[in-house]
C-alpha cells in the first residue's frame, strides 16, 4: 500500500511530533498563541527562520503565503501528525506564490494540506536549494486542484536549484497545470530532484515534469481516470511523467499507472529530453485507454532502458525497443491502493481516494469506503472562478502549454505559475478520508479553444511563460517551462511543444516595451501559419529575432499588418517577433506555427 496524504484536520491543539531534525531552537506555535482559525502568516514570518524548528498544532489556519517564503538555513516547519490545514483565500484568483530556498543544511516543510482551488493566474510553491543544501517537502498536499483554464501548478523548482530537493509522500489532484514541475534545474544548477511515494491524480500536462541529472521518481502512483481542469487556453493533456530535459542517470522505479481514455502517455520521452539517459524499472501499468503507454519522440533505445515493466489492460501495451516487459494476463496490474495523510514515520489517518476533497472531482466514478478521523467533518468545496487578482509581489513562473498527443481525448498541459491562497475557516476539523479503486470512465473529447495569456500586474516581475493552444487533433498537451510560453497551432496534427534555449535568450529590450511575443514557423518549408493578436498597449517589430529561413514559403514574403494595438501576419519557414507594452488581450495562431510569450 502506498502511503501519501490528503490531510484530515483533527485533534485541535495537539502538537507535531518532532523528527530527527537538529535545529538550534524549537518553537511551538501553540505556546506562541496561535489559535485555530487564525491567520498563520505573521507567525511564520517571525519564527520560520534560520535554526528554528517550528511546530504547528493541529487545526485549520488562514494563509496567504506571506511569511512562508524566503532564504532559510537549517530549519523546519512541521505540522502536527493529527492534521494541519492551510486554507487559501476565498477568491481562487488571489495568487499565492511563496518561494522557499534552502541556503545551507536541511530545510524541511512537513504535514500540511493546502485547501481551496487555485485560480487561472499562476499560484504555486517554488522550492529549491543551494549547492550542498537540501530542501524537503514532505506530506504537503494539494487536493482541491485548480479552476478551469488555469496556469497554476503544485510545486516548482527553478533553474537556480543546485542542491537536493526531496518531494515525498505528497498528494496532488485536479490541477490544470503540471503538479510537480521539477525539470528546469537541468538548464541551470542541475540540482538533484527525488520525487518519492507521491500521488498524482487526474492532473493536466504531467504529474511530474522531469529530469535533472541523477534524479529519481520512486514509488509514486499516477492516475488518469477523470478529466482534469484545462490549462490556460483550454488545452488538456494528462500525462504521468514527461521527460523534458536530457538529464543523465535518471531513475523511474516502482511506480503504478492507472490509465483510461482521458489519459495521454504514461511516460512521454519528449524531444527536449533527447540525449538523456536512465532506466524505467519495476513499474506496473494498467492501460484501459487508447494511448500508447510510452510516447517516444526520439530513439530512446540505448540511452534509456526498461526492466520488468508490467503492462496490462484493454489498451495498447507496446514499449520502446529494447525495454523488457511482461504483458497481458501474465502481467501484474497497477496497485491502486494508497493511504492518505501519512506523515513520514507516522501512521496513516485514512486510506485511498481523495473524494474527501469535495472540490477535487465533480464526477466521482470510484467506489469508495469513507473513513473519517475522530471528530472529523467534511470541508466545504470551493467554486471555480476566473479573473485572477495578482498579488503585489507575484512573479509568475514559466508555463508550457499544450501539444497534442495521439490519444482519443484532447489534452493540454499548462504549467507552473506561482502561488496558492488560503481560505479562512473558524474551526479545525479532521477531513474525512476515503478508500477507492477508481473505475475508468469515458470522457468526451474537448474542443480546442483560443488561449488568452494572463499577464502579471505592474508590480510583478514575471518569469517568461511558455504556452500552447490546443490543436484540432484529438489530443493536445501542454507544459510550462521556465522562460517560454509555447503555443501550438490549431490546425497542425503533428504538434510538438519543443523550443531550444528560448527561455534564456539575451537581447536588448526597447524602453517601454517589456514583453515579447514570437510566432515560430521554422522547420517546415511547406506549411505556413497565420496569426492575429491584440494588446492593450503598443507593438513594435523585434528586428533581431524576426527572420526568414532559407527555402521559406511564400508566406515569408507577405507583409504583416501592425495596427495601433492589433497585429495580423503570416509566417512560413521563419520567425515573426514583436515587443509590446501593456497586456496581451488575445491571440490566435492557425496553421503550422508555435507561439512563445515572454513577460518582462
Amino acid at each position: 500500500m502506498k502511503t501519501v496524504g490528503v490531510a484530515a484536520t483533527a485533534a485541535v491543539g495537539s502538537t507535531a511530533v518532532t523528527g530527527a531534525f537538529a535545529a538550534d531552537t524549537t518553537v511551538d506555535l501553540a505556546d506562541e498563541g496561535l489559535q485555530n482559525g487564525e491567520l498563520i502568516d505573521p507567525y511564520l514570518e517571525e519564527f520560520f527562520v534560520d535554526g528554528n524548528e517550528v511546530l504547528i498544532p493541529a487545526g485549520e489556519y488562514e494563509y496567504t503565503g506571506d511569511g512562508l517564503g524566503g532564504d532559510v538555513a537549517n530549519a523546519a516547519l512541521v505540522g502536527s501528525t493529527d492534521g494541519v490545514t492551510f486554507n487559501r483565500p476565498d477568491d481562487p484568483e488571489t495568487t499565492v506564490r511563496p518561494t522557499i530556498r534552502a541556503t545551507s543544511g536541511t530545510v524541511r516543510i512537513e504535514n500540511i494540506t493546502v485547501r481551496g482551488k487555485r485560480g487561472e493566474e499562476q499560484s504555486r510553491w517554488r522550492v529549491g536549494a543551494d549547492e550542498g543544501a537540501t530542501m524537503e517537502v514532505v506530506n504537503v498536499n494539494v487536493p482541491d486542484g485548480t479552476v478551469e483554464n488555469s496556469d497554476s501548478t503544485g510545486v516548482y523548482a527553478g533553474s537556480d536549484h543546485a542542491g537536493t530537493l526531496l518531494v515525498k509522500a505528497c498528494y496532488f489532484a485536479q490541477l490544470g497545470n503540471v503538479a510537480c514541475y521539477v525539470s528546469d534545474p537541468y538548464t541551470g544548477g542541475n540540482g538533484t530532484v527525488i520525487v518519492e511515494d507521491c500521488v498524482f491524480r487526474n492532473t493536466n500536462s504531467a504529474g511530474v515534469r522531469f529530469a535533472p541529472g541523477d534524479s529519481v521518481v520512486r514509488g509514486c502512483y499516477f492516475e488518469a481516470t477523470e478529466e482534469s481542469p484545462t490549462e490556460t487556453g483550454g488545452g488538456r493533456a494528462q500525462r504521468g511523467i514527461k521527460i523534458d530535459d536530457a538529464g543523465q542517470d535518471v531513475v523511474i522505479e516502482d511506480c503504478d499507472f492507472n490509465w483510461t481514455d482521458v489519459g495521454g502517455p504514461c511516460i512521454d520521452f519528449h524531444e527536449r529530453g533527447e540525449g538523456g539517459s536512465g532506466v524505467v524499472r519495476n513499474c506496473r501499468i494498467t492501460n484501459d485507454g487508447d494511448s500508447e503507454p510510452f510516447d517516444t519522440e526520439w530513439g530512446v533505445s540505448g540511452d534509456w532502458t526498461g526492466e520488468n515493466i508490467q503492462l496490462t489492460g484493454s489498451g495498447p501495451t507496446d514499449v520502446p525497443d529494447g525495454f523488457e516487459a511482461v504483458t497481458g494476463s501474465e502481467a501484474t496490474p497497477a496497485n491502486t491502493d494508497y493511504a492518505i495523510w501519512t506523515p513520514v514515520g507516522g501512521e496513516s489517518a485514512s486510506t485511498t481516494d481523495d473524494s474527501e476533497s469535495t472540490t477535487s472531482t465533480e464526477t466521482e466514478t470510484a467506489t469508495t469506503t469513507e473513513t473519517s478521523t475522530e471528530n472529523s467533518t467534511e470541508e466545504s468545496t470551493e467554486t471555480e472562478t476566473a479573473t485572477p487578482e495578482p498579488t503585489e509581489t507575484a512573479t509568475p513562473e514559466p508555463t508550457e502549454t499544450a501539444t497534442p498527443e495521439p490519444t482519443a481525448t484532447e489534452t493540454a498541459t499548462p504549467e507552473p505559475t506561482e502561488t496558492a491562497t488560503p481560505e479562512p475557516t473558524e474551526t479545525a476539523t479532521p477531513e474525512p478520508t476515503e478508500t477507492a479503486t477508481p473505475e475508468p470512465t469515458e470522457t468526451a473529447t474537448p474542443e480546442p479553444t483560443e488561449t488568452a495569456t494572463p499577464e502579471p500586474t505592474a508590480t510583478a516581475t514575471p518569469e517568461p511563460t511558455e504556452t500552447a493552444t490546443s490543436e484540432s487533433t484529438e489530443t493536445s498537451t501542454t507544459d510550462s517551462t521556465e522562460g517560454a510560453s509555447q503555443q501550438r497551432s490549431q490546425s497542425s496534427s503533428n504538434a510538438s511543444d519543443s523550443r531550444s534555449d528560448t527561455g534564456t535568450e539575451k537581447s536588448s529590450t526597447p524602453e517601454g516595451y517589456p514583453n515579447r511575443i514570437e510566432i515560430d514557423g521554422t522547420g517546415d518549408a511547406e506549411e505556413a501559419a497565420t496569426y492575429t493578436f491584440s494588446v492593450t498597449g503598443d507593438v513594435v517589430v523585434d528586428e533581431e529575432r524576426t527572420k526568414v529561413v532559407n527555402s521559406g514559403t511564400a508566406a515569408d514574403e507577405r507583409e504583416d499588418t501592425i495596427g495601433c494595438r492589433v497585429v495580423t501576419g503570416h509566417v512560413g519557414n521563419g520567425v515573426d517577433a514583436y515587443y509590446y507594452s501593456g497586456r496581451l488581450r488575445d491571440v490566435d495562431v492557425q496553421g503550422d506555427g508555435e507561439l512563445y510569450i515572454y513577460h518582462g
